[in-house]
């Protein structure tokens, strides 16, 4: 996946950079530079992307999974 491909995803599906972010567990500014084309954007951030904007998971799927992500880390 390329930076033209992220944003045509995110801009379509309406994800911000935040939203972007809290999905794949970084921070804005690396979303951002993946935006950009500064940085390689991971192959499993590509591959889910890929998957949402397919139809094949729904970003309901996505946010269930972060916060029992956050929720299990919590209980470290």
């Amino acid at each position: 996946m390329n930076s033209h491909r992220l944003n045509d995803i995110l801009d379509r599906r309406n994800l911000s950079s935040a939203d972007a972010a809290l999905i794949a567990g970084v921070t804005r500014r690396q979303v951002n530079n993946w935006r950009n084309g500064y940085s390689p954007i991971p192959r499993s951030l590509a591959m889910l992307l890929e998957f949402f904007d397919a139809g094949v998971i729904t970003l309901d799927m996505i946010e269930d999974y972060v916060r029992r992500d956050v929720q299990a880390a919590a209980h470290l």
